[in-house]
């Protein structure tokens, strides 16, 4: 079982917001009715509404009240350990206020110095709030851990992703900041190292000489709702493709850690962003794909004349001795036929002579479904059963949610566990994001969007017609 060890102060900037209430909050929630929360810990919650305490809880319960571990009671000792603070984020003397009662919080409450911030503000107020903390002397390495943690987007190109962290380190060191690409924290991403490191059957081929191609994909069924304006100067790319596909990518072709410890891992990880770069391979349709579904343009917030992309189709390759030549596509789109988050892994077709006349023999493959059932299915050729000697594909299958005695851990709460306890490993480095930021804007320079190369497709559907033999 994962439990916080660390007491602490867990503040939250932005806590009448979207995230908050959706996310943060409902996974501090299930932490606290599980009993795995820190004994020492209190929730301070940042917002620049005027809320008394008991108001702000009041808009808060709806969204705890679907939670299935919640009661009333449970409810009522959550609300204990929860206090509002009305801070102004561009007001000094609001912040001088907070820090006297930060600080009589921590004593009251025994948490021994040790302070969480957490970003759930748009990035617009990162500045602001960091400058803040930094004169009032909120957060130093003095005095109990101090941790900031940020939301993506982190940037929208290489330029700006390299201003934004150097305003971030101008105030923070690189071991006090967390950035959050929640999709670390699903269970079937984690579960790759284990699946690729603990299986000697796959060690020898995982690498050109097995493996003929991967691909992974986030397809989305909802269009983007609510988010118009954000999305419209955003797009798949930045959106999907600059963190959660890119980082599942880094996962799957890795090489082996001499260590598995926090910066090893990551180690590898950059190395494989530092060498990845457009397949130019013989696919038939190599160059990427991207779409934007009929009516995008109809949502609130989306200029009538937009040519952001709704959908990518993005075919890449690691310049590396493992991986040289095999195509790696990445995949994702919203308004489409399917909801499903996976990685498709095709392993060579048999080198072996045992061919069957008239039979097809079909090349092995590894899906690992991260949503929305989590498990690993194996494809591989068996003799179907009866006198004919015929050949079938069979599978192994895991199903990872059927083995779950309760409801598999949300991505949220193990990585709020993980930054209590200060394990980084499943947040991204600097280095992730930059070299990440580097292949987007190489891609989007080579192929920049217009009319001609944006191709417009029906929602519900499976997306842009795709001549590539994939």
């Amino acid at each position: 079982m994962f439990e916080c060890n660390e007491p602490c102060l867990f503040t939250i900037f932005g806590s009448t917001g979207d995230l908050s209430y959706k996310k943060i909050f409902p996974a501090l929630f299930h932490l606290h009715a599980s009993h795995r929360l820190p004994k020492c810990f209190f929730i301070i919650a940042i917002g620049r509404k005027k809320y008394l305490k008991n108001s702000f809880l009041e808009q808060l319960k709806p969204f705890i009240a679907k939670n299935e571990l919640f009661t009333e009671e449970k409810w009522i000792s959550f609300s204990h350990i929860i206090d509002y603070f009305q801070l102004d984020f561009n007001n000094e003397i609001d912040y001088l206020h907070f820090y006297d009662y930060i600080n009589e919080l921590d004593a009251a409450y025994k948490t021994l110095g040790n302070r969480i911030f957490y970003f759930a503000v748009s990035p617009n107020f990162f500045e602001i709030i960091s400058l803040n903390l930094n004169n009032y002397n909120l957060i130093s390495s003095n005095n109990g851990f101090h941790r900031v943690v940020f939301e993506k987007p982190f940037g929208k190109d290489l330029k700006t992703a390299q201003k934004f962290n150097k305003v971030l380190q101008t105030y923070f060191s690189e071991n006090q900041i967390y950035r959050i690409d929640h999709y670390l924290g699903k269970e079937m991403i984690r579960n790759i190292l284990v699946l690729r490191f603990t299986n000697r059957l796959f060690e020898e081929i995982w690498c050109k000489n097995g493996i003929e191609k991967v691909h992974i994909k986030i397809l989305e069924t909802i269009g983007i709702e609510n988010r118009g304006e954000y999305y419209d100067n955003t797009g798949a790319l930045r959106d999907m493709v600059q963190n959660h596909l890119l980082q599942m990518l880094a996962l799957v072709a890795m090489d082996p850690p001499a260590k598995f410890d926090t910066n090893s891992i990551k180690d590898k990880k950059v190395n494989v962003l530092k060498h990845l770069k457009l397949y130019e391979g013989n696919l038939i349709s190599p160059n990427i794909i991207l779409g934007q579904y009929d009516n995008y343009k109809e949502t609130p917030g989306v200029r009538k004349d937009s040519l952001t992309e709704t959908y990518a189709f993005v075919p890449c390759e690691i310049d590396s001795a493992r991986w040289r030549g095999v195509p790696f596509i990445l995949e994702t789109g919203k308004s489409l036929d399917q909801k499903k988050a996976e990685i498709e892994i095709y392993f060579k077709p048999s080198s072996s002579n045992y061919l069957l006349e008239h039979q097809e023999i079909k090349q092995n493959k590894l899906v690992i479904r991260i949503q929305p059932s989590e498990g690993i299915n194996l494809e591989m050729n068996a003799k179907k059963p009866g006198i004919e000697f015929d050949i079938d594909t069979v599978n192994m299958e895991y199903c990872h949610s059927c083995n779950s005695l309760s409801r598999s851990s949300d991505a949220y709460e193990k990585l709020i566990v993980d930054l209590i306890n200060g394990d980084s490993t499943r947040f991204t480095r600097w280095d992730e994001i930059e070299f990440a930021w580097s292949f987007i804007d190489q891609l989007t320079d080579k192929y920049s969007l217009n009319k001609d190369n944006l191709k417009l497709y029906k929602s519900n559907s499976r997306g842009p017609k795709n001549d590539a033999n994939f």
